[in-house]
C-alpha cells in the first residue's frame, strides 16, 4: 500500500484511482511463484508505448516482491533500471534485500 500511495502522490492521482490510470503497471508474483522473464518482457512492451500526458512523471511501474525475480528476469530488467524511460519511475518492493 505504501508503493501505491507513493505512485498516486507522484502522478497526482486521487487516492484509490491508481487502478483506473492507464499508465501504471503493477507486477506481482502469483502465490508461491517467481517473477519470470515474461513479466519483464511485458514491462518492456508497456514502456515502449507513448504517454500523451506531459508532466514531470506520467508513468509508474510497481514491482512487488522484486526479490522473487528469476536471475534471467533480473538481468533483463537491469538495462531498464540503469536507463529508465523519461517521465517514468519504478518502485520495487522486496521482502529479502539479499536476494536482489
Amino acid at each position: 500500500s505504501l508503493a501505491t500511495g507513493l505512485a498516486e502522490n507522484i502522478l497526482e492521482i486521487p487516492a484509490n484511482k491508481l487502478v483506473d490510470y492507464a499508465y501504471v503497471m503493477h507486477i506481482k508474483p502469483e502465490e508461491g511463484k517467481s517473477l519470470s522473464i515474461d513479466s519483464v518482457r511485458q514491462l518492456e512492451q508497456f514502456l515502449s508505448l507513448k504517454v500523451p500526458r506531459d508532466k514531470s512523471y506520467n508513468r509508474a511501474i510497481i514491482i512487488e516482491n522484486s526479490d522473487l525475480l528469476t536471475h534471467e528476469a533480473q538481468n533483463a530488467l537491469l538495462k531498464t533500471l540503469e536507463e529508465p524511460p523519461r517521465h517514468t519511475f519504478i518502485i520495487m518492493t522486496a521482502s529479502h534485500l539479499e536476494s536482489l
